[in-house]
């Protein structure tokens, strides 16, 4: 319940006629911060005091709601690279500064050979990467329509 309450929020918000493009944008997301923690994890710079999933031992709802809720809507309401990149320094601000400082305070999060200042670019670099590089996707998918 508490993971799907988000996606249901971000349905009701999500822009029907580029739903596809935020879609995997969404998903590229997911995809690069799940990668990120399990190596996080695996390299022991940080842990997880308490599972909410057993099976899983990252902060599951963090890499699967938290993170690409958010990138998709800073990338579906500002598409022009000036705003996006500022929203992301305003978001990675927050992840990085309050968001996870908080999560420490919960104790749901442990930073063993990490601290938050490591986790701003990362928060600033991953939603450009993703945009730059779907941004290439839809380029090379709107010349292929191109004669058709």
């Amino acid at each position: 319940m508490v993971l799907a309450l988000p996606w249901l929020a971000w349905w009701k918000l999500a822009d029907r006629k580029v739903l596809v493009e935020v879609s995997c944008y969404g998903l590229l997301i997911i995809v690069i911060s799940v990668l990120l923690d399990g190596l996080g994890v695996e390299m022991t710079l940080w842990g997880y005091p308490y599972k909410l999933f057993p099976l899983l031992e990252r902060l599951f709802h963090a890499d699967f709601t938290v993170l690409p809720i958010t990138f998709m809507l800073i990338y579906q309401y500002f598409p022009k690279w000036k705003m996006f990149i500022g929203m992301c320094i305003i978001i990675a601000i927050i992840f990085a500064f309050v968001a996870e400082p908080f999560s420490v305070w919960l104790d749901i999060y442990e930073p063993y050979q990490w601290k938050s200042v490591y986790s701003f670019p990362i928060y600033v670099a991953m939603p450009v990467f993703c945009k730059w590089l779907l941004s290439i996707i839809v380029a090379v998918q709107n010349r292929s329509y191109v004669g058709k």
